[in-house]
């Protein structure tokens, strides 16, 4: 691989590690059968061992950023964009796993679908009580748009984007659904495609952002500006 110039950047944030999710999740980006990355891992004010794990990688796919301080999700995220070497950008929460042939998969279907801004997939979605179920199944391309106009249905750990089909200032630092309100930017001028196989394992939080009153108000207004746009 040459390191200048890698062909897809992966973008993670860490704040704890929660349940020892961690190096599974690391783990599971190192081991891909697609090698050509970088890795983008920002600590953003891990109170926990958090900072001394990812430091433990010797891989030098890692690029590292720590924040001494905790400065949200967006923010982090939008951190690690700004270093991003690659067009492609692949996103992985810190407690969830990807299966060993997404980025490879994911990379080929953006390079061969010059039209299509993201692909994503449906989910293994594992609750806390270890139990698991997909989630997020397929929806027809030309669906896409309509659902979104209704609900946020594109899992953030399970995409692969272009850096150019997002808007230059990255994502909303002031709104708590930044994911949602990216996808309804994008999908102005571009296609998303949803796998139909699970090529992510999510793993449900009571922490995040499904329990969170404020993404939830962001939500209800992202919708009401997508319908004032008439998107469809």
């Amino acid at each position: 691989m040459n390191s200048s110039s890698p062909k897809l950047s992966v973008v993670m944030s860490v704040k704890n590690n929660f349940k020892n999710y961690l190096e599974l999740s690391v783990q599971s980006i190192l081991d891909q059968t697609f090698n050509d990355f970088e890795f983008i891992i920002i600590n953003d004010g891990s109170t926990d061992n958090s900072k001394e794990i990812i430091e433990s990688y010797k891989d030098n796919r890692i690029k590292f950023i720590n924040n001494h301080a905790n400065l949200g999700l967006a923010v982090s995220l939008n951190k690690g964009l700004e270093i991003a070497k690659s067009e492609f950008i692949a996103r992985l929460d810190s407690n969830d796993s990807a299966f060993p042939s997404r980025l490879e998969e994911q990379y080929l279907f953006l390079i061969n679908n010059p039209d299509y801004g993201m692909v994503t997939s449906s989910v293994i979605h594992q609750s806390e009580d270890g139990s698991e179920k997909i989630s997020g199944g397929y929806i027809p391309d030309m669906l896409i748009p309509a659902t979104l106009l209704f609900r946020n249905c594109v899992f953030h750990s399970a995409v692969m984007y272009r850096k150019s089909a997002i808007p230059i200032a990255g994502y909303n630092e002031k709104c708590a659904a930044e994911d949602y309100d990216l996808w309804t930017k994008m999908i102005f001028n571009w296609k998303i495609n949803i796998f139909k196989d699970p090529l992510t394992k999510v793993r449900e939080l009571k922490s995040g952002l499904r329990f969170n009153t404020q993404n939830k108000i962001d939500s209800i207004e992202i919708r009401k500006k997508m319908k004032n746009k008439k998107l469809i």
